[in-house]
Formats: C-alpha cells, sequence, structure tokens
C-alpha cells in the first residue's frame, strides 16, 4: 500500500537550502542498532555522509548544527529512509515517485513474532525471517517481547511506527511530554449521542 508524497523530499538536510530537517533521528535511536547491522546506514544519515556515490547525483550530507547553514539541526543525524537523489525527484514537491508503504511484508512477520512472545509461542522463527534478510544471526536479547521490541524499533524506524508502538504496548512515558491521557482517541459526539452509555474519553 502506499501514496505518492512529497513529505519524504523535504526530510533533508536544511544545509543545502531545499530540506527542511524533519523528523531528525536521535542518539538513543542511533545507538539501538547493533554492530554491523546495515540497516543503521540505509535508515539514518549521519554528518558527512555520501549519498549516491559515484553517481552523477552523488551529495554529501551535512548534518551539525550550523547557525547559517543548518540552524535547526537538532541531534545531529537526518533520516536516510525516503531520500531521492535529484535526477528522480518531480520538478514540484507533490511530484515524487516515492510512495510511503503502510505495511510491509517483514512486519507481518514482526506481527506474528510479537503475538507468540506474549502467548508462548514460537517467536524466534518470524523474527529470524526479518533478522536473517540483513545477514543478522539470532538475537542475544533473551526477553522475547523485548526482542520483539527491539527488532520492530530497528526495522521500521523512522516509517511512522514508534509512537504507536509506544502508545498501544503501554510504553508511553519513554516520550518527552507523553501523559496516559493520550492514549485514547476521543469519541465523536455523534456517536454519544446515539449511545447515552458513552461517555468522553480523558483526552
Amino acid at each position: 500500500m502506499g501514496e505518492a508524497t512529497y513529505a519524504e523530499i523535504y526530510q533533508e538536510s536544511r544545509w543545502d537550502g531545499i530540506g527542511w530537517g524533519f523528523d531528525q533521528p536521535t542518539q538513543d535511536f542511533y545507538n539501538e542498532f547493533e554492530t554491523g547491522d546495515i540497516r543503521r546506514k540505509w535508515t539514518i544519515i549521519s554528518d558527512g555522509d555520501t549519498l549516491w556515490k559515484g553517481t552523477p547525483d552523488e551529495t554529501i550530507i551535512y548534518t551539525r548544527q550550523d547557525p547559517v547553514h543548518n540552524p535547526d539541526a537538532i541531534t545531529g543525524y537526518n533520516k536516510r529512509k525516503g531520500q531521492l537523489p535529484a535526477s528522480k525527484r518531480g520538478e514540484l514537491p507533490d511530484q515524487s515517485p516515492l510512495n510511503t508503504r503502510e505495511i510491509r511484508y517483514a512486519e507481518v512477520f514482526l506481527w506474528q513474532a510479537e503475538a507468540r512472545a506474549h502467548a508462548g509461542g514460537d517467536w524466534k522463527s518470524p523474527l529470524d525471517s526479518v533478522r536473517f534478510k540483513v545477514n543478522m544471526g539470532h538475537t542475544t536479547i533473551s526477553d522475547p517481547v523485548a526482542a520483539v521490541y527491539h527488532e520492530r524499533r530497528v526495522e521500521l524506524g523512522l516509517e511512522s511506527h514508534r509512537y504507536w508502538d509506544l502508545v498501544r504496548t503501554g510504553r508511553g512515558n519513554l516520550m518527552e511530554g507523553y501523559t496516559d491521557n493520550k492514549r485514547y482517541f476521543p469519541i465523536p459526539r455523534i456517536q454519544r449521542d446515539l449511545n447515552p452509555n458513552l461517555t468522553k474519553n480523558p483526552y
């Protein structure tokens, strides 16, 4: 599933005067990747990284804070996923050929691993299906649920899953400024009018 969007284009560094620098990865997220996990370099851009090396689109990306070129750099990293070389961008931002994928096959395996981790089933097999594709061996995390949470974070990082993962698993406290009342969506007024037993969610 996907929908063409211009949002990815503007998540590049502001250094070049084009990007907006949104969705900056944190140091904590950078550190989450295990040694040798190639997903880090395909997820996060560090200062001075060269993208599309050896092609006419070769670009050096600067992510460090600079009051003139990159005043809004906060973490020193930028999002790598979704970056497009100049030759593949449309003339206008909303002409991006890139789709935002809502569900990937790897996530289906991670759903299965998480369900089995909670139910006491074989969670390692679906987890290995995700890890083996990037040449990572069996997880060294002994707690099944923690192993799955780790894998979701590094596999699906910067794909708009993290907030919802933390909320649905009761780990919202890991986010700055989060309060438990944000776990619930408002109940529409029309539904409360139809059913007087419904009350507002504490949002």
